[in-house]
């Protein structure tokens, strides 16, 4: 039992002093400022496709619609002329009607003619869709060089740190 107690107390004790000087070799850290010598931007490019929409006149022929003005006045004034013409009520009848399909047979042929066909140009505007490529740069770092007691040294940082740069210095001791 004492043998037992013993081998505990010396455990303990080598323990102790185990971790006594382990807080001793601990790492002392200062910090100082550095020159910088030179800090450029590093930069990333990167393509995007942008899209676009390119529109333009055209002169195009459009399909004009047919007036009916021409054969209905013809066939007012073919029935007024062809009820003139007849003698008798039977005969001004047949004589209006006859005027009336020959005036609107000759209103629509005139009213044809003077309609170009059925067709007029006008400006229609097109468009169709395209897209281009644009490049895009960022700057995704800086890459900076410094002195430090009289040696140049390289880092890459995420900002451009200006004249100085901050720099902590560990010291530990070596066994």
């Amino acid at each position: 039992m004492k043998t037992r107690i013993n081998l505990l107390l010396s455990t303990l004790l080598l323990t102790t002093i185990m971790a006594s000087s382990i807080s001793q070799a601990e790492e002392s850290v200062d910090y100082v400022y550095a020159n910088v010598v030179d800090s450029r931007p590093m930069y990333e490019t990167q393509y995007v496709e942008v899209p676009q929409e390119n529109c333009w006149q055209e002169e195009r022929p459009v399909r004009q619609p047919r007036s009916h003005t021409g054969t209905i006045l013809g066939g007012i004034v073919g029935a007024a002329v062809g009820n003139q013409l007849g003698h008798g009520d039977t005969n001004k009848k047949v004589g209006a009607v006859a005027g009336a399909l020959l005036g609107s047979s000759i209103g629509r042929d005139v009213s044809a003619r003077s309609n170009n066909g059925g067709y007029a140009y006008r400006q229609v505007e097109h468009c169709e869709q395209s897209s281009r490529r644009r490049e895009t740069s960022y700057i995704t770092g800086y890459r900076v060089t410094y002195r430090y007691h009289g040696e140049l040294y390289n880092t890459v940082l995420g900002h451009d740190p200006g004249d100085r740069i901050k720099l902590r210095v560990a010291v530990t001791p070596v066994e």
